[in-house]
């Protein structure tokens, strides 16, 4: 499924949303203020030991902390000894109390072409990415790759946006995308000195990794000038299939209120999920797995006649795939579906769930079902689940963490409209998360607003923020 995206900066958070092209949710990204992403970064490191029982090195990466590397092996598959010196690449960033993790076999990444320094794991000089599937795409690149000059080191990945490009002229393109990894990975090469730990390159922005994946002929909207400028400019540079797509929301409404976004945004952090033609999702995130439970709620009369009960399981099983993807839910993943009255029945569920868990952005393995009628998923971690990042680590009700409400009552502020002096009142630990961790996304309000922002303490009730005439 292509998917369109949808970006909304603030000064305290930068959120990015994929959406279908009925405006449906499939995904949310949150950029805050002061957290670096690491992810894609290229770093030399020294390995700090290895743990010969989990077949695993540990490397000290200086300012960035430890990693772990998952095999205790170089990128050529020789095995590590500690105090050794090596190149790496953050494969994810740290979380949930969890260092980052890294790989021995850097991938340098640009829109149409992949390059892997220490060659592709079949050992060809050339590969295709399989999102470009079967068909005409696949065909259209081979006949690209026909014209391409690999060099003598190294794999190349024609990727899936690289379809989007004409037969005129998109050598010309493909050859320019080679060159310049070549470049970065020679300038990498050239910095790899000294005797500590060093960021050879540094992470790509998440724009520059928005424009990098996003599909062939692909639409990216977005609700700030400067951001808007600099993609642009990329696009006539070096991405020329999208820049049709490359759209500027220039109007008074927030863009996620105008697409329905912030609505589904609720949901998506909600623990029960009503389904469409009754029932709903339970939702239960623990510290051992997942655990979705299929509820019959007010959907009850659906399950008179037939295979009813198997048709609420199939649009169950495609509603927890969306909300696996959206929350970014992962380990292992147990769903309770309603009883069937045959087991046969579970395998029309099982397809349902694996065609929704292909989404981009983590790999997903269905199990199948138990002798009790559960259906385990196993997903592979990629960065914190969406309730991580919104809400605070309380059982039971959650609120939103003291972090999400700054960044809200802020995106807030920039767009409050009329005369008067701009006001927030709220808690003394949220002013204080304000004025202290959101110190520069304050002063960049209060530039944006052209005066300052109130701040006054209000104990016991939810933080209101309102233009309020002084006399």
């Amino acid at each position: 499924m292509d998917l369109d995206a949808l970006i909304e900066v603030s000064p305290a958070e930068t959120r990015v949303a994929l959406v279908d092209r009925e405006s449906v949710l499939h995904r949310l990204d949150i950029h805050r203020a002061g957290r670096p992403r690491l992810q894609g970064a290229v770093v030399r490191g020294r390995v700090a030991r290895v743990e010969k029982g989990m077949k695993a090195a540990f490397l000290d990466l200086g300012p960035l902390g430890e990693a772990l590397l998952p095999k205790a092996k170089d990128g050529r598959g020789r095995p590590l000894t500690e105090g050794q010196w090596m190149v790496v690449q953050v494969s994810r960033d740290a979380h949930g109390g969890k260092g980052p993790a890294v790989s021995a076999r850097p991938v340098l990444q640009d829109r149409y072409l992949s390059y892997m320094p220490f060659g592709l794991p079949n050992d060809t000089r050339i590969d295709f990415d399989r999102g470009l599937g079967k068909g005409r795409d696949l065909a259209n690149v081979r006949r690209l790759a026909e014209q391409f000059d690999p060099g003598e080191t190294g794999g190349w990945l024609f990727r899936p946006a690289a379809a989007a490009l004409g037969r005129e002229g998109g050598i010309s393109v493909i050859n320019a995308a080679r060159d310049a990894l070549l470049a970065r990975w020679q300038a990498a090469q050239s910095a790899n000195d000294g005797s500590s730990p060093k960021v050879l390159e540094e992470a790509p922005a998440f724009w520059q990794s928005l424009m990098r994946d996003a599909p062939a002929n692909g639409r990216i909207a977005l609700d700030d000038r400067v951001l808007h400028a600099r993609m642009k400019a990329a696009a006539e540079t070096s991405y020329p299939d999208l820049l049709e797509g490359l759209l500027f929301h220039n109007q008074r409404e927030a863009l996620f209120d105008a697409t329905a976004v912030e609505d589904q945004i609720e949901e998506a952090i909600s623990r029960h999920v009503p389904l469409l033609g009754g029932g709903e999702l339970v939702i239960d995130e623990t510290e051992a797995m997942v655990v979705i439970d299929v509820n019959l709620a007010d959907g009850a009369a659906a399950l008179s006649g037939g295979d009813a009960a198997v048709r609420l399981n199939v649009r169950a099983a495609e509603a927890a795939a969306r909300q696996i993807v959206l929350r970014n839910l992962a380990g292992l993943i147990v769903i309770d579906f309603v009883k069937m009255k045959q087991r046969s029945d579970g395998k029309r569920v099982i397809d349902a769930l694996r065609r929704g868990l292909k989404a981009p952005g983590g790999f997903a393995d269905v199990l199948g079902m138990t002798a009790a009628g559960l259906i385990e998923v196993t997903r592979q971690r990629s960065g914190p689940s969406l309730t991580e990042q919104l809400l605070a680590p309380v059982s039971g009700n959650r609120p939103l963490s003291l972090d999400s409400q700054a960044c809200a009552m802020l995106r807030r502020a920039i767009r409050l409209t009329g005369g008067g002096r701009p006001t927030l009142y709220a808690a003394k630990a949220l002013l204080e998360t304000i004025r202290s961790r959101y110190k520069d996304a304050l002063a960049e309000t209060e530039t944006r607003l052209g005066q300052s922002l109130e701040l006054v303490e209000r104990e016991g009730r939810s933080p209101e923020i309102v233009m309020e005439t002084r006399r």
